[in-house]
C-alpha cells in the first residue's frame, strides 16, 4: 500500500510478497550488515541471522559474544537455540533506543531510495545499508566502515562525549 502511494499504481510487483529486512548492528561502530527475510518466524530468521553473524565475525576478526534483541517471536525458538549453540549471550529488551534509532535511519534511507526507483526490494535494502555504513557518525567522528577497519587493526575507537550530560541538558517544555 505504501509503495503504491510512493511509486504510483501498478507497482505492487516491487515487493513480490511480504518482506522484511533484518540487520546485525555493532553498537561500538554503528556498522550494519543486513538481509531480507520473507517471514518473521524463528525458523526463517535463524539461518539468515546465523549467516549475518558469520559474515560479521569474518569482517571484524572477532567472535560475537553478545546479542541484544527485542521480545519479538522471531528471536524465540530456533533463533534462540542457534544463538545459544554459538555461545552468544542473548539480552532481550523491551525497547532498545540504539536499535530504534537505526530503524528510523534505515526507514528514511530505504523510502527515499524507493521514491527514486533504485531497484527491487532486496537491492534497495542493500543500498540503504551501504549508505548507512558510509555516513559519518557524530559520536565516533568517522564512518562505521572506518571504525570497523580500526577495530580489526587492533586500534580503539574513541567515542566523543556529549557537550552536556543528561542532567545538564535543558528540558523541553
Amino acid at each position: 500500500e505504501d509503495l503504491e502511494t510512493v511509486l504510483g499504481k501498478g507497482t505492487g510487483h516491487y515487493m513480490r510478497g511480504d518482506k522484511e529486512y533484518k540487520y546485525f548492528l555493532n553498537a561500538e561502530t554503528g556498522y550494519l550488515i543486513s538481509t531480507v527475510v520473507s517471514e518473521l518466524k524463528a525458523e526463517a530468521v535463524a539461518p539468515k541471522l546465523e549467516k549475518l553473524i558469520i559474515d560479521y565475525e569474518a569482517l571484524l576478526g572477532k567472535k560475537v559474544t553478545r546479542a541484544e534483541v527485542d521480545k519479538g517471536a522471531e528471536f524465540m525458538g530456533a533463533t534462540k537455540r542457534m544463538l545459544e549453540a554459538r555461545k552468544i549471550k542473548v539480552v532481550q529488551k523491551v525497547t532498545n533506543a540504539a536499535i530504534e534509532g537505526v530503524n528510523a535511519k534505515m526507514q528514511r534511507l530505504f523510502w527515499s531510495l524507493v521514491a527514486q526507483k533504485r531497484g527491487d526490494f532486496k537491492e534497495t535494502a542493500k543500498l540503504a545499508t551501504k549508505i548507512s555504513n558510509r555516513t559519518l557518525n557524530r559520536r565516533t567522528g568517522m564512518t562505521p566502515e572506518d571504525a570497523l577497519k580500526k577495530i580489526k587493526g587492533g586500534e580503539e575507537v574513541a567515542r566523543k562525549t556529549p557537550k552536556a550530560g543528561p542532567t545538564e541538558r535543558k528540558k523541553a517544555l
